[in-house]
């Protein structure tokens, strides 16, 4: 932002104009338009327009406050301005004050307020919303358990990229569930989370291509899913490339990577695979063996730092709540947002 449209700005929001608070209070949340990222600020100009009653700024700093950010980390407070911005109609405010009923932080348990928070905010389109509303649809809780009405709400949320809705979607057209079983419409969901990073997508697409199970038989396309889902830690997928190695089957024939693939699967705790280790292990010479052993230690170790790095996106991204609020102002009285994206880090649920 240009040096004088800030002071423009700034000068509107000393004199009261509450869309210029909003909007400067979101421009020091982020550190953009050549200010420096200050939360405290921040928290002065939300307050200054929340106390206008505009309701993303009530939203902004009750999200302030259930993390601490700028504030004294308060709940109550947290919820009290979450719900005075929810009931504004303001879907970002109603996303989160559903959320905290639903997973019981920041706000009582209650399944039946979640669910009524959450339908609104998911009737506006939040992404997330969507997805914890099937979530309760298909257990039941707070609403009528229905999984034709779980699976719908899943169907929308994985069409705005929410990837644990596309598993869900897979999952329900493999089993049966809300849906008539159809492998076939499995498939497509069932790509679209692999691709984005689920490990159990990408090892049932593994084990799809290695038989043959509506998709084209391709013991490479299978490896390349094992490979994958392996990088993420599972021991399924390295047991499984320990077998193609052994048999050739899209990978290189090789009783040492084989070796090295089950070593590793032990290493991550899974108790099948130590049998195998045993087992193969007198097929290689001795000093092969220490070798794939070491090889094994170093993936485990590789798999387990990208792990670690993998938490600690997700617990930055949980960190950075307030960007998932995206500030549009809308008409008098009818506040709008555009913030539909959603942050599978926060809230948790059970």
């Amino acid at each position: 932002m240009r040096p004088r449209r800030l002071q423009a700005l700034r000068r509107a929001a000393e004199v009261g104009d509450a869309r210029a608070q909003m909007r400067l209070g979101a421009l020091y949340v982020r550190g953009e338009g050549g200010l420096v990222q200050d939360y405290k600020e921040a928290a002065h100009w939300f307050r200054r327009a929340a106390e206008q009653e505009d309701a993303c700024a009530q939203c902004h700093l009750g999200l302030m406050h259930l993390e601490g950010r700028g504030v004294a980390r308060n709940h109550k407070h947290a919820a009290a301005l979450l719900l005075q911005a929810a009931r504004a109609g303001f879907a970002d405010a109603q996303f989160w004050l559903g959320s905290m009923h639903m997973s019981g932080r920041g706000a009582r348990q209650d399944y039946v307020e979640a669910a009524h928070w959450l339908r609104l905010a998911a009737r506006q389109g939040r992404a997330g919303a969507q997805y914890f509303l099937g979530h309760l649809h298909s257990a039941g809780r707070g609403c009528d358990e229905s999984k034709p009405e779980a699976v719908r709400w899943y169907a929308r949320a994985a069409r705005q990229g929410v990837v644990e809705a596309q598993a869900k979607m897979a999952a329900a057209h493999l089993d049966g569930l809300g849906v008539p079983r159809s492998v076939r419409r499995a498939v497509p969901w069932l790509k679209r989370a692999a691709a984005a990073g689920d490990r159990n997508c990408q090892e049932k697409l593994g084990e799809m291509h290695l038989h043959g199970e509506g998709v084209r038989r391709s013991a490479r396309r299978a490896a390349h899913w094992f490979q994958r889902a392996a990088r993420q830690g599972s021991a399924l997928a390295l047991c499984h490339l320990a077998s193609m190695h052994l048999g050739g089957r899209g990978v290189r024939k090789s009783v040492l990577d084989a070796y090295t693939c089950i070593a590793a699967a032990a290493l991550l705790g899974d108790a099948e695979a130590r049998g195998h280790q045993a087992a193969l292990q007198p097929k290689l010479p001795e000093a092969e063996a220490r070798t794939a052993e070491r090889r094994a230690q170093r993936a485990v170790r590789g798999i387990r730092a990208e792990m670690r790095e993998a938490q600690q996106e997700q617990d930055r991204r949980k960190q950075e709540v307030l960007r998932d609020v995206t500030f549009i102002p809308g008409r008098r009285g009818a506040p709008r947002s555009l913030g539909r994206r959603y942050n599978p880090a926060f809230p948790e649920y059970d």
